[in-house]
């Protein structure tokens, strides 16, 4: 094998049309391993006619539509790892449903797309979820013993140099003056309008940084008629998005879950109070710096905001161990051990494991 390994990546075409977390990982991830000059990196596209080339080909998201490639892949002995980025909405009844299907026919389990994304999980020669739940839930419905917590990461490079006199200037009407902010798209599973609810009963501004993906759920946020809600929609200035960080005084993502959730992972690097769901393994990056609420109660919500806000904090330094570099190192070491055929058994790592350290 060449010194400088030969990575294929595939990831969801489309997947700028509805631009999340999924997409700045790949990103990234990408962007990271090409400056360790250990890994030279080429996107599969429908242009690509040879997949001898590659020494292992790195999936991102686990699509059922990625599944035939994965059995031509096995087919040609080329390996292949999976960034598994999926969590269930009710951990339980999913976990039977995946492990039903493995009983039925096989011309069935062929429409099955939860049936497929096992096979595509199967036959992979690691799975590298983001979170330690995550991780629970993929062991408990595949046969791959190989599960990797490999966990999202900041740009710190890019993060640096940021006042939130950027973001008064821009929004004159907050300046000075305590505020929760949430960013995130604009849907159900972000959960804003619970959120709208409790702030409003708690008369404290909130502010919404996205893009509304879901304009119904928009339009019910509206008819709460709170208005001290501020929906800027999406802020592509990077500079102009961290002071808005800064600007805040508690920083709120109570979604349905996260796996961590970017946006919570960067206003922490500020140092920034944080409110988010305890749904998805948000606990392995915050720890016990951020308050946890169940997404459906609006009364955790409020006591959260209530307790966190203004609240010092000093969670920069913890969330600085997840930068994209150490990130990259960590893919690195394991593509090696996989493409010399000496993958061990992995498991899930504590924040130490992440740091570098």
């Amino acid at each position: 094998m060449n010194e400088v390994i030969r990575l294929g990546v595939i990831c969801d075409q489309f997947g700028n049309l509805q631009r999340g977390g999924a997409e700045a990982q790949v990103e990234n991830t990408i962007a990271a391993l090409q400056k360790t000059g250990l890994v030279s990196v080429e996107y599969i596209t429908h242009e690509t006619t040879d997949l001898s080339k590659f020494d292992l080909i790195h999936f991102f998201k686990s699509s059922f539509e990625y599944t035939p490639v994965a059995i031509t892949l096995a087919e040609k002995e080329i390996p292949y790892v999976v960034s598994t980025i999926i969590y269930p909405k009710n951990f339980r009844l999913e976990v039977l449903a995946y492990n039903l299907t493995r009983i039925f026919p096989k011309k069935l389990k062929s429409l099955l797309s939860i049936s497929r994304r096992v096979q595509l999980w199967d036959k992979a020669s690691a799975l590298f979820p983001n979170t330690i739940d995550e991780a629970k839930f993929i062991s408990n419905v595949t046969k791959n013993n190989f599960v990797k917590v490999v966990p999202n990461g900041l740009d710190l490079y890019e993060m640096t140099d940021v006042s939130k006199d950027l973001f008064e200037t821009e929004y004159p009407f907050l300046k000075n003056r305590k505020f929760v902010l949430n960013v995130a798209r604009v849907e159900r599973r972000k959960n804003q309008k619970l959120l709208v609810q409790a702030c409003k009963e708690l008369d404290m501004p909130v502010v919404v940084v996205g893009k509304i993906w879901d304009k119904k759920y928009y339009e019910e946020i509206l008819n709460i008629g709170y208005k001290e809600c501020y929906f800027l929609g999406p802020i592509y200035n990077r500079k102009l998005l961290f002071s808005a960080y800064k600007s805040c005084s508690v920083f709120a993502l109570p979604s349905t879950l996260e796996t961590p959730g970017i946006a919570a992972m960067e206003a922490a690097f500020y140092n920034v109070p944080i409110v988010i769901t305890r749904n998805g393994g948000t606990n392995l990056y915050f720890e016990d710096k951020a308050y946890y609420v169940d997404w459906r109660n609006m009364q955790e919500i409020k006591a959260g905001i209530i307790e966190m806000i203004d609240k010092p904090v000093d969670t920069k330094q913890m969330i600085s161990n997840y930068s994209w570099d150490n990130i990259a190192n960590m893919y690195v070491e394991m593509y090696k051990a996989i493409c010399y055929k000496c993958c061990l058994l992995y498991t899930s790592p504590s924040p130490r494991d992440i740091s570098g350290s």
